[in-house]
């Protein structure tokens, strides 16, 4: 091999680099923007999987408050129940209650009503003479 011909191994050397020289820098370019790609692709999903613990933890919550919602509901049933057994025997009381006076007040009646027909009869019986 002669000078001439190395000088052009050379040359061809010396392009070949140079042509892979600058697809190397596009491809180092390429692999810097697939970095950030990839950092902000890590950001999002690491945003996500915050989110998805946070929407975990709040179903969590709202089980238990549908729970303590559930308990209080049947809670509200018992004491609604013992009230309108109670109201149920405070109208019963008061009913006797009320009724009481009107009793008296018919036997009052019944005596005087009594008393004035026998006051009749004994005034229908002086007046014939027996």
């Amino acid at each position: 091999m002669d000078l001439s011909q190395m000088h052009e191994r050379l040359n061809k050397l010396s392009d070949f680099s140079r042509q892979h020289g600058e697809l190397l820098k596009e491809q180092q370019g390429h692999i810097a923007v697939m970095e950030k790609e990839v950092e902000h692709l890590d950001k999002r999903l690491t945003e996500s999987e915050t989110l998805a613990k946070s929407v975990f933890d709040l179903s969590k919550q709202i089980a238990v408050f549908s729970k303590d919602v559930e308990n209080l509901t049947r809670t509200m049933s018992v004491r609604m129940d013992t009230f309108e057994e109670r109201q149920t025997e405070q109208g019963r009381r008061i009913g006797h209650i009320e009724s009481e006076p009107a009793k008296k007040w018919k036997m009052v009646t019944e005596k005087i009503m009594l008393i004035v027909v026998g006051a009749i009869v004994g005034y229908i019986l002086i007046q014939i003479g027996l």
